[in-house]
């Protein structure tokens, strides 16, 4: 008889244990679920700031009448304007997303600055990356003469400087 009984017992554990394992795997199948729909609004919303992004980045990139008007007040003056030929430079890369580095960095937006400038101006100094494709600390980190000089990095690297130069101040 007690075999008998212990064997009853094994069969109700048994029963019990496949009971909550059949639970299990339904809240495993629901969280899998829950996942994958979250995963799904994360894509959604992250193309949507890509292209939000994109669109303040077009919108704070177009030149204003005043700068349209300022710059060509220098060049009729022959004098030269460093931080228009880097924005010009800095712009034409493609090392430079500017739809990447507003979404990044949203607060860039409540600047109303154009998002090349505002990398040229602050970005860089802050450490902050202008795209994927490059980063900032780590070519300041390669290249200690260029963050001793005070340079943009960026700019340095597409002028192939390492900083080891002096470039020529104008």
């Amino acid at each position: 008889m007690p075999t008998e009984c212990r064997c009853e017992e094994l069969a109700e554990d048994l029963a019990t244990c496949r009971a909550e394992l059949a639970l299990a795997r339904r809240q495993q199948e629901e969280a899998a679920e829950a996942l994958a729909a979250s995963e799904v609004r994360r894509r959604r919303l992250r193309q949507r700031g890509l292209r939000l992004a994109s669109a303040a980045a077009d919108l704070l990139s177009a030149p204003t009448v005043g700068s349209r008007v300022a710059g060509r007040v220098r060049r009729a003056a022959g004098r030269p304007d460093p931080e228009r030929d880097q924005l010009d430079l800095v712009r034409g890369s493609d090392l430079f997303d500017p739809a990447f580095y507003l979404l990044e960095h949203p607060e860039v937006v409540t600047t109303s600055l154009d998002p090349a400038l505002h990398f040229l101006r602050h970005g860089a100094e802050l450490g902050w990356d202008p795209s994927p494709d490059f980063d900032t600390r780590r070519f300041l980190r390669e290249h200690p003469g260029v963050a001793e000089s005070g340079r943009n990095p960026l700019v340095a690297h597409l002028l192939g400087e390492t900083g080891a130069e002096q470039p020529d101040q104008a």
